[in-house]
């Protein structure tokens, strides 16, 4: 709130103090988790869901951040200032939305992808339209096109940029936030019948001349279970749509991200570059250098660490503050229509003009054309 409040005071040291001052106390109370720990993290202990043993060995203290049980304060979880409670004995109680739907929201629908014309014609052994659509061995991936190895029952509501994709990763490599258990990138073909079974599928391999290559993308396991034992609802008739985990509001590594933008709108580089390498040096990433710091700089750690959790508009908003207006133009450099996505070899092209400034949300263009007695005018910057 006082760095919200900093930059509608033209960035005073005042109220950046307060800032600094409450994120210190913060921190000291919520000290980041920098091993692994809690449900997944210990050789033959846990208890196994879905036939999965809870531990999971390839891990890593990131992973840990994510996983069912280990959220809270009270379960070890020093980093966590304010977890959202869900609980599935709750649910499947009472019902109503004590649920996370992030596995259906924000996986690529992995099922519905396609084989490029010249896969088809090399791989002629394949009878089905892509490597995730049929003749998936139940016995290995329960639930066959909805596995939760693919994502489970996803419907691709909220999809990456390449911004998030692959441009914040450049030259950061051994960021354990980036590994395997936290982003899967690449995937395996699950067609029985096809040449390609048990490979990894590229992308030169598929479709680019549909939408339906928009429904293929990294998976943030954060968001989507890494296997069954993310999902407690199975052996009640779920069809591995929504998880019962808690969920961040806060936790202290946004909190380091905070002070060190509270300590750049000082024009202190150094400090600033100290906070944010505590949390790049929990991840094994390389430190940052101070002249190197930048708000767009903070902008790409917050979406390294936070993808799926922050509150990304009020972050933007926030760093566009009519004096150096960064939100705005990471918005222009990387929103979906805004900007090229690389990512998708060209497929989404710029559609919309640039965004100039913002004072005010958007009217939705339904509510200007049905309002037939008047004339609404569109607000500026939109």
């Amino acid at each position: 709130a006082y760095v919200a409040l900093a930059t509608i005071n033209g960035n005073d040291a005042a109220t950046l103090n307060k800032a600094i001052d409450y994120a210190r106390k913060a921190i000291v109370l919520h000290p980041l988790m920098t091993h692994r720990f809690g449900t997944r993290a210990t050789a033959g202990a846990g208890e196994a869901k879905n036939g999965v043993a809870a531990y999971y060995a390839d891990g890593n203290v990131f992973f840990d951040l994510f996983q069912e049980g280990n959220y809270d304060y009270s379960e070890g979880n020093t980093e966590s200032i304010w977890a959202l409670q869900n609980d599935y004995a709750v649910f499947h109680q009472y019902g109503g939305g004590n649920c996370v739907n992030s596995p259906r929201e924000t996986s690529a629908v992995l099922r519905d992808v396609t084989w490029s014309d010249e896969h088809r014609a090399a791989d002629n052994d394949s009878i089905a339209s892509g490597p995730w659509a049929a003749n998936i061995d139940d016995t290995l991936y329960p639930g066959g096109t909805t596995c939760a190895y693919l994502g489970g029952r996803s419907v691709g509501s909220i999809a990456p940029t390449s911004y998030v994709i692959t441009d914040i990763w450049k030259g950061d490599d051994g960021d354990l936030r980036n590994a395997p258990c936290n982003i899967r990138r690449t995937f395996k073909c699950l067609d029985t019948k096809s040449k390609w079974y048990g490979k990894e599928v590229p992308l030169d391999e598929l479709d680019f001349t549909t939408q339906k290559i928009t429904e293929y993308w990294p998976q943030w396991t954060k968001l989507t279970p890494i296997d069954d034992w993310g999902y407690d609802d199975i052996a009640d008739g779920g069809n591995r749509s929504n998880m019962y985990c808690d969920q961040y509001a806060l936790r202290s590594a946004e909190t380091y991200l905070l002070l060190a933008e509270a300590y750049l709108r000082k024009g202190d580089r150094a400090q600033a570059a100290a906070n944010i390498n505590v949390v790049r040096e929990r991840s094994a990433a390389k430190p940052v250098q101070a002249s190197a710091v930048t708000m767009q700089y903070i902008l790409d750690e917050r979406a390294r660490e936070l993808y799926g959790e922050e509150r990304r508009w009020c972050t933007l908003l926030r760093m566009s503050d009519g004096k150096s207006n960064d939100g705005i133009k990471s918005v222009n450099a990387h929103a979906m229509y805004i900007a090229r996505q690389d990512y998708w070899r060209g497929y989404f092209t710029t559609q919309h003009e640039p965004i100039t400034k913002w004072n005010l949300f958007p009217i939705p263009q339904s509510v200007i054309d049905t309002n037939t007695g008047h004339k609404i005018e569109q607000n500026p910057g939109w």
